[in-house]
């Protein structure tokens, strides 16, 4: 009798002798094929999508502490399971604290003067990534950014781009973390190299002009889509410094809350930026500015933008003509002010366009850029020097003074458009001379400065005294008979329009 552990044992020749007789299965077409090694195969990702970024930044020979500026903002898209380029984003981007590129900066990344001239500044192309990212369907998407080394994000993007220069006003959670791709190929090959000698270990070649950002970034997705052919997944991704991100979250909140602290006390701001007479020497009696350019931007105080905008060039009647230097520095010339209407008419303009449009019936108030542009140009000078306007100028009484709002939210800086539009990290709009885009370069200001919860209530006012000495001469010109036709008449009536028509209606009613 067996025991069991000779059944066992049995059991098993048993098994191995039928195995040994049975006859061979013919092969089937498939096993043909060669099998795909484990390290070929395709393993699920973590990601639908890569965005592969690598900036360009200005720089300067043997200069290690140059303060970097993105100058380029390329992005290529990499479908994780279908492991190709699908999509892609690029623009160049303006510096602002060294606008001039260098010579070797020039001779290295390829990239001209005129080409970061004409580009946006990095807060205006991150958001418009973000835009594009949406309208493409990605923001619904699991995507990784993703870069070749820690610098692109580390130094040029958090370092010195949100740190040292405070340039991004924005805040998207994508840009906490990335994909080292370096890294990811280190943990395959065991070299941590550049990307011409990642593609050379991997039979590849570099395509395009090197340190150009559109072509690196192609380049490192290239490298990536191998790396996710061979089955590599990038297990860690990189993080910026907690401080660092805090602290960008800490200044967010004190330069632009998401919502208004106090609402809008007004409805709607008429931006004004007038251009005036200049000469050479400083102005006197016999050269006094005279307004040459009127243009109004409106911004919807709850809508923060620009939603209409009002024009004329001003004719003088003291100095008809331009010095050299008043059309080199307004943008003014000589013809278009011998067209023009005079200020007197062109306030008249200006008011009739307010009542067509329906603002006279809704709560407004005027903008301008410090003190001296109604203070000093309008009241002491078009309406007391040159008895220029023989209009109610009621509109004119108060304004808000864009220079002390923006002191008011960024710690006591008092300064001029230009800074403002650096500090707060936008661009002029189109040629900075001509009064109409100054008026809209301010309504941008006044637009950030509303998002950042700053509330323009409080307007300087004209002195009693020049109001006072405007009404004496108003009543005066109402009492003075028309030496002209009376429908040429310009002397108001108590309705703002001219004396003789407003007679001519009385006497027919």
């Amino acid at each position: 009798m067996m025991n069991a552990f000779e059944v066992l044992a049995n059991r098993k020749f048993q098994k191995r002798e039928k195995k040994e007789n049975k006859p061979p299965k013919p092969p089937s077409p498939q096993s043909k094929r060669k099998a795909p090694s484990a390290s070929r195969r395709p393993k699920p990702q973590p990601y639908d999508y890569y965005m592969v970024i690598d900036f360009e930044a200005t720089c300067e020979r043997d200069r290690s502490d140059y303060p970097h500026e993105i100058i380029e903002f390329p992005v290529v898209v990499v479908h994780a399971a279908e492991r190709r380029v699908v999509d892609e984003f690029h623009s160049f981007v303006r510096p602002v604290k060294n606008p001039v590129l260098t010579a070797f900066c020039k001779e290295l990344t390829g990239i001209s003067q005129a080409q970061v001239d004409g580009a946006p500044v990095l807060d205006e192309v991150v958001g418009l990534l973000h835009e594009w990212l949406d309208s493409s369907g990605y923001l619904g998407k699991k995507f990784v950014l993703a870069t070749d080394g820690p610098w692109d994000f580390r130094e040029f993007f958090w370092k010195h781009a949100v740190g040292n220069q405070a340039a991004v006003h924005r805040h998207y959670a994508y840009y906490k973390e990335w994909v080292n791709i370096r890294k990811m190929f280190s943990l395959k090959h065991g070299q941590y190299v550049g990307v011409a000698k990642m593609l050379g270990l991997l039979g590849m070649r570099f395509e395009g002009r090197e340190h150009s950002g559109r072509d690196d970034t192609r380049n490192i997705a290239r490298i990536l889509i191998r790396l996710l052919s061979d089955g590599c997944v990038p297990k860690n991704t990189e993080r910026v410094d907690d401080d660092v991100f805090s602290g960008h979250l800490l200044r967010l909140s004190t330069l632009r809350p998401r919502k208004p602290a106090v609402p809008p006390s007004h409805d709607l701001y008429f931006v004004v930026a007038f251009h005036a007479t200049c000469a050479a020497a400083k102005q006197d009696a016999e050269h006094p500015p005279e307004i040459i350019d009127l243009p109004v931007a409106v911004v919807d105080a709850q809508r923060r933008t620009v939603v209409d905008s009002f024009h004329s060039f001003v004719r003088p009647v003291v100095n008809r003509t331009l010095t050299d230097l008043c059309t080199t520095a307004t943008g003014v010339t000589q013809d278009q002010v011998d067209a023009a209407p005079v200020l007197d008419d062109a306030l008249g303009s200006l008011h009739e366009w307010m009542e067509e449009k329906g603002y006279l019936g809704r709560k407004f108030v005027f903008v301008a850029d410090g003190p001296r542009a109604f203070r000093d140009v309008f009241w002491k000078h078009a309406v007391g020097g040159q008895a220029a306007v023989s209009r109610p100028c009621e509109f004119f009484n108060e304004w808000v003074n864009l220079r002390q709002l923006f002191s008011s939210v960024h710690g006591g800086e008092y300064v001029g458009l230009a800074q403002m539009l650096e500090t707060l990290g936008l661009r002029y709009e189109g040629d900075a001379r001509t009064g109409e885009n100054n008026a809209l370069s301010m309504a941008k200001v006044l637009i950030h400065l509303i998002d950042s919860g700053a509330a323009p209530a409080d307007t300087e006012r004209v002195s009693e005294t020049a109001l006072s000495a405007h009404h004496q001469r108003l009543s005066q010109l109402a009492e003075k008979p028309c030496a002209s036709s009376p429908r040429t008449c310009s002397a108001p009536g108590a309705d703002g329009r001219p004396l003789a028509i407003a007679d001519d209606e009385r006497q027919s009613g």
